[in-house]
Formats: structure tokens, C-alpha cells, sequence
């Protein structure tokens, strides 16, 4: 497993933007995509996401848009989107870890087994726990889980996402 060195947030929520400000204050390559571009333009350009967390600024090496070269995908689409998302993006073969909650209406699938049935057959992990993305956003401590079947895969996860504030431990 790859030292998830690159990655790319799907979706500009307060729980997406959240993660992405927490990995990007490290320094290394983090990219926020949202469905508006003009969405992510005011992201850029505000220097916040005023719509769901306002007030905490984002870190000036987050990258907006879409990074084709992602070592991780972190999915934060609501479930009920995430079919309709993914299916038109051009997303390359790295694992995604995701952070959404619930049953896809119609088809009662969990969201990895969504991802699993858009994107095929790779690494497949969620991250969870009792946290809320604003406080996440502001530096206050959390510990969550990331669960997978491939323990190597979440190992990279948990080494990749553990942090003074937030903490991470695994689970198959």
C-alpha cells in the first residue's frame, strides 16, 4: 500500500471540507473537488466555505478541483448522490475511504457497496465516528474508526489521517 501521499476530496460539504482543511494544514497534496464550480471559485476566492463552515479559514495549500493523479479518493457525497456523482467522474484506479452515512434509497445499498458497484473492484474503506466537521475544522480532538477488509488499507489510512487532534484506529 502506497503512502496515500496525494489526495482528492469528492465533495465540498462541511464534513468533506472538514477533512480536506485537517489533511491540507500537513503540507502535503490535498484537492477539494465540488459539483459548482462557481462553488469552488468562492472557496478559492473567499478563502472559506461560508456555506457550510463559515469562519474557518482553508488552508492555502488546498487545491480545488479534481486531481486525476490522487493516491486516495475520500468520498463526501450525500449517499443519495453518489451513484450520479461518481458515474461522471473520470477517476482513476486508487482506493476510496468513505465518509457518508445511510441507505441509497431504491437499491437499500451501503455506501461502500455504491462505490464498489460504480467503480469496480479496488480498495474500499469508511471512516466514522462521533465527530461533527466544524469542530473537526477547528483543530478540536476526535477519534474515529476506518474500517475495511484489507487491513493493509487501513493501516495506510489511519497512518495517513492520525494527527495530534485526530485520531484514528482500525477495524475490519
Amino acid at each position: 500500500m502506497s503512502d496515500l501521499d496525494r489526495v482528492q476530496i469528492l465533495g465540498a460539504g462541511g464534513w468533506g471540507t472538514a477533512v480536506a482543511i485537517l489533511l491540507a494544514k500537513e503540507g502535503r497534496p490535498v484537492s477539494l473537488w465540488a459539483r459548482s464550480e462557481a462553488f469552488l471559485d468562492d472557496l478559492r476566492s473567499s478563502g472559506e466555505n461560508r456555506k457550510y463552515l463559515p469562519s474557518v479559514p482553508l488552508p492555502d495549500s488546498l487545491g480545488y478541483g479534481l486531481d486525476p493523479d490522487a493516491d486516495l479518493y475520500v468520498e463526501a457525497v450525500p449517499t443519495q448522490h453518489i451513484r450520479k456523482t461518481l458515474e461522471a467522474l473520470p477517476l482513476g484506479p486508487a482506493p476510496v475511504i468513505s465518509l457518508s452515512k445511510g441507505l441509497e434509497v431504491g437499491t437499500q445499498l451501503r455506501p461502500t457497496q455504491i462505490l464498489r458497484d460504480v467503480l469496480g473492484e479496488r480498495d474500499y474503506g469508511v471512516l466514522s465516528g462521533p465527530s461533527h466537521g466544524e469542530e473537526v475544522a477547528r483543530g478540536l480532538s476526535a477519534t474515529l474508526v476506518v474500517a475495511s477488509e484489507s487491513s493493509d488499507f487501513s493501516e495506510a489510512v489511519q497512518k495517513r489521517f492520525m494527527g495530534e487532534t485526530f485520531r484514528v484506529y482500525t477495524s475490519s
